[in-house]
C-alpha cells in the first residue's frame, strides 16, 4: 500500500500543473447537420465555463486553439436522427490546417447502428486524444448505409489545452 500511496502523491501534482480548470475545454456543434456537407455548415464553439457563452461568439470557422496552446480532444459524444432503422452510420472527425485549406486529414472515427426509429448516438473515448494545434479548424461529417435523409443531430467534444 505504500507505494501505491506514494506514486499517487507523485502523481497527483503533476496532473494538476498540467491541467487547470481554465484549460478544459467543451466544445458543442453549432449549425445545420443537413446539409449535404456538413463540414462546411457545422461550427464548433467552446462553452466557456465561467459563464456559458461561447468563443468564439461569431463566425463560422469555430473554435481554434489560442496561440502556443494545442487542444487534445478525448472524448465525443454524438446523435444522429432521422436515417434509415437498422442501418449503420459512422462519423468522420477531420482537421484542416490554415496554410492549406484544400488538405483535410480524418483523425477520429466512430460507427452506430440506427435503432428503429432511424436515430442513434454514442460517446467515445480518444484514449491516445486527439491533438489539434492552434489554428487548426475542427469539422466532422458522416458516412454510411444509413445516412439516408438523416442529419447530425447533436456533437460534443471534451478535452484540454497544453502548451503548444
Amino acid at each position: 500500500m505504500k507505494k501505491f500511496s506514494t506514486f499517487l502523491f507523485i502523481l497527483i501534482p503533476f496532473i494538476a500543473a498540467a491541467q487547470t480548470a481554465a484549460d478544459i475545454v467543451v466544445l458543442e456543434s453549432i449549425g445545420s447537420g443537413t446539409n449535404p456537407n456538413p463540414r462546411v455548415f457545422l461550427s464548433f464553439k467552446r462553452i466557456k465555463s465561467q459563464d456559458g457563452m461561447f468563443d468564439p461568439p461569431a463566425g463560422t470557422f469555430g473554435y481554434t486553439a489560442p496561440a502556443g496552446k494545442a487542444l487534445v480532444i478525448t472524448e465525443t459524444d454524438w446523435q444522429f436522427a432521422n436515417g434509415i432503422a437498422g442501418d449503420n452510420v459512422t462519423l468522420r472527425i477531420w482537421l484542416t490546417w490554415p496554410q492549406d485549406p484544400g488538405t483535410d486529414r480524418r483523425v477520429m472515427e466512430s460507427t452506430i447502428t440506427l435503432g428503429t426509429s432511424g436515430s442513434g448516438g454514442t460517446s467515445t473515448a480518444e484514449r491516445t486524444g486527439i491533438l489539434v494545434p492552434s489554428g487548426v479548424k475542427i469539422s466532422v461529417d458522416v458516412t454510411g448505409t444509413g445516412r439516408g435523409t438523416g442529419k447530425i443531430q447533436h456533437v460534443l467534444m471534451r478535452g484540454y489545452l497544453i502548451p503548444g
